[in-house]
């Protein structure tokens, strides 16, 4: 197999893997956005925070780092920026193993 045909089939396995709902974008910046989508994988509802960023030379927006999680445990995840934007950190007295 060929580097192209790799790289091909990596590009195909990106795009399957990353379909799902679009919930949200909000732009980061001038070449990037966060997109917020729900998926299912392997019979699991997901959650999937990314980077999507404008490749300069398809004109495509591509997907870049993020996160995934189980849409069960979203609600436990999103109470820590609810903590951090009220102040709270570990420099203030807040543990990262206690429960915001």
């Amino acid at each position: 197999m060929t580097v192209q045909q790799k790289a091909a089939l990596a590009g195909a396995a990106e795009t399957i893997t990353l379909v799902g709902e679009i919930i949200t974008e909000v732009r980061k910046n001038q070449r990037e956005v966060y997109r917020v989508t729900r998926r299912e994988f392997k019979g699991y509802d997901l959650a999937d925070v990314r980077v999507w960023y404008d490749d300069t030379t398809t004109r495509e927006l591509r997907p870049g780092k993020g996160v995934n999680s189980k849409v069960e445990v979203l609600a436990e995840i999103v109470k820590v920026p609810a903590v951090l934007l009220e102040g709270a950190s570990p420099a203030r007295g807040w543990r990262h193993d206690e429960r915001p």
